[in-house]
């Protein structure tokens, strides 16, 4: 990480936006397996990951992993069918040790695959930390690929409900989202709604999620506020898989308009743009960047230009 200490964490008079990124040296995985045709279980320090990563990942676009203490056993309960269970003790946040917390929690995840134009999924994430109030996610998603022509429409629909567990706070959160992709060779235009709930004393509560550039680049809505947001979206892709340098080259940008789910505030809007190469067997670059305006009632302004270097094994 570069950039000094004052992106890691609010100081006064800083006047650039805040990396989250903690200055630690952490072990991320430690892990004993037992695999067969029909059964992978695990048990120890591990990444556990379901569906898009929208409610359960290990958000991997931070410095340091978020990784679970945790023992797992996924199972194919017939073909097509498939069901996974996590019992977490401890979770070990993208900040550091600082962040993390003790748990007591449940995660259990059913994919069905019907086929290429339906996947369901279904789950009951039960979340019990010592840091936070405790909260009982449900819900379900669909997923799919339908031919249109020469081209190929993918939807994505999400319902989940939000409730208080093991906390004497009282309260129900809604999520919704929706997404469309039309797919024609090299060229892809999305556009997709999603609606996370606040009650005005707290928004839906996501502490295992990945959360980079779910709600925008600059992530300013990471956290989902209290008055809850909605998040309308348009945008485009474009792949060049031979250019005249490089293996794959690749283009995309989108604009954002957000808005509280409570009250008349207005949470303005954001850009982004982003360019990558892969440049090298297992090497690739990437240029990101988000240009958010916070409008009349929104957060503070702000712009982040991501370089990124991956290699691949």
């Amino acid at each position: 990480m570069l950039g000094g200490d004052y992106f890691a964490a609010p100081a006064a008079g800083q006047d650039r936006p805040v990396i989250p990124d903690a200055a630690i040296a952490d072990l991320n995985r430690l892990q004993l397996i037992y695999e067969t045709d029909r059964v992978f279980a695990s048990i120890g320090r591990q990444i556990v990951r379901h569906g898009d990563q929208r409610f359960i990942g290990n958000s991997g676009w931070r410095q340091d992993d978020r990784t679970f203490d945790a023992a797992r056993i996924d199972f194919d309960v017939k073909p097509g069918l498939t069901a996974s269970y996590s019992y977490v003790w401890k979770v070990n946040q993208t900040l550091g040790t600082r962040a993390d917390s003790d748990s007591d929690s449940h995660l259990l995840h059913l994919d069905w695959v019907r086929s290429g134009a339906f996947k369901a999924s279904g789950f009951a994430y039960l979340i019990d930390l010592d840091d936070r109030p405790g909260t009982a996610t449900f819900g379900a998603r669909a997923t799919g690929d339908l031919p249109a022509g020469p081209a190929v429409f993918t939807y994505d629909a999400v319902l989940a409900r939000q409730q208080d567990y093991r906390t004497s706070a009282d309260f129900t959160l809604d999520h919704a989202g929706l997404e469309g992709t039309i797919t024609y060779g090299p060229l892809a235009g999305f556009g997709g709604f999603k609606h996370w709930e606040g009650d005005g004393t707290r928004g839906f509560d996501l502490p295992f999620a990945g959360k980079h550039a779910r709600r925008g680049w600059a992530d300013v809505f990471s956290n989902i506020p209290a008055e809850g947001v909605e998040d309308l979206y348009l945008g485009a892709k474009a792949n060049w898989p031979r250019p005249p340098f490089g293996r794959k080259l690749g283009f995309q940008a989108a604009f954002h308009s957000f808005d509280p789910t409570r009250g008349g505030a207005d949470f303005g809007h954001e850009w982004n743009a982003e360019v990558s190469l892969g440049f090298a067997e297992n090497w690739s670059a990437g240029l990101q960047y988000a240009d958010y305006d916070g409008g009349a009632g929104g957060p503070a302004d702000r712009k982040k230009l991501y370089l990124s270097i991956e290699w691949q094994y």
